[in-house]
C-alpha cells in the first residue's frame, strides 16, 4: 500500500503500453457488459447455466468498474497499481480537475468486495433495495470522468486506441456517442428484468435480488 512517498516516475513508453493494452481493456470490457447485460433473457424459468451467466455478467461488470474506478479516484495505491496520476507530470493536475465521485461511484469498492469477491456476513444483512446495481448510471459517470482523462492527459502517453475511445458527447438520450461508451437505450427500456429505473437485479437473494 502506497505512503507518502513519491510514486516512481513512469517513461511515456510504458505508458502509452499500458494503456493500449490494459487500461483499454478495461474500457472495452465495462463497455461490452453494459451492452451484454440488458439482452439477457427473463429469469424465470432460466436454465441453471443461464442463471450462471447472468451472474457472471454482473459480477464482471462490478469488479471492472471497480477496477476502473481505482484507477481514475485512487487512494492509497499500490507501488505497481496504475492509476490516472501517472499520466501526469504534477499529480494534482488530475485530482484537482476530476469529477467528484458520486454517492453511487462511491459505494461500488466495498460493495464489490463485501457482496462479489469475498463471502461475508454482510451478504445478508443488504436489504432488497441496496441490492439492486444501477448498471446503467454506473457506466455513464465513469464514462464522464474517463473522457475528462482523456481530455487532460498528455496525447504522447496515451495509446492511439485508447484516445479514439471516448469521443464528444452528442445530443441524444445517453449523451455518449463512440461505439465503447454507448448502450441503446431501448435495451435498457425493453429487455432489462427488471423495469424500474432503480438498477438491476438477479436471482441470488445474497447478492442482486
Amino acid at each position: 500500500m502506497s505512503d507518502d512517498k513519491p510514486r516512481k516516475s513512469r517513461s511515456d513508453a510504458e505508458l502509452v503500453q499500458t494503456s493500449e493494452n490494459h487500461l483499454k481493456y478495461e474500457v472495452d470490457m465495462l463497455a461490452a457488459l453494459t451492452e451484454a447485460i440488458p439482452k439477457l433473457g427473463p429469469e424465470e424459468d432460466e436454465s441453471f447455466t443461464s442463471w450462471g451467466i447472468r451472474h457472471a455478467l454482473l459480477e464482471s461488470f462490478a469488479v471492472h468498474a471497480r477496477t476502473l474506478l481505482g484507477f481514475l479516484y485512487s487512494s492509497s495505491p499500490w507501488e505497481d497499481d496504475v492509476i490516472a496520476e501517472d499520466f501526469f507530470d504534477d499529480p494534482e493536475t488530475w485530482r484537482k480537475a476530476r469529477p467528484d465521485k458520486s454517492a453511487v461511484l462511491s459505494k461500488i469498492h466495498r460493495r464489490v468486495g463485501k457482496e462479489i469477491v469475498h463471502l461475508t456476513y454482510a451478504r445478508s444483512r443488504v436489504t432488497k433495495e441496496v441490492k439492486k446495481w444501477p448498471i446503467l448510471e454506473i457506466y455513464q459517470e465513469i464514462a464522464t470522468a474517463f473522457r475528462r482523462f482523456l481530455d487532460l492527459a498528455p496525447k504522447s502517453r496515451l495509446g492511439s486506441s485508447l484516445r479514439k475511445t471516448v469521443s464528444q458527447p452528442d445530443q441524444g438520450e445517453t449523451g455518449l456517442e463512440a461505439r465503447q461508451w454507448t448502450t441503446p437505450i431501448s435495451s435498457w427500456k425493453d429487455q432489462r428484468t427488471d423495469s424500474s429505473s432503480s438498477g438491476w437485479t438477479g436471482p441470488n437473494p445474497g447478492i442482486y435480488s
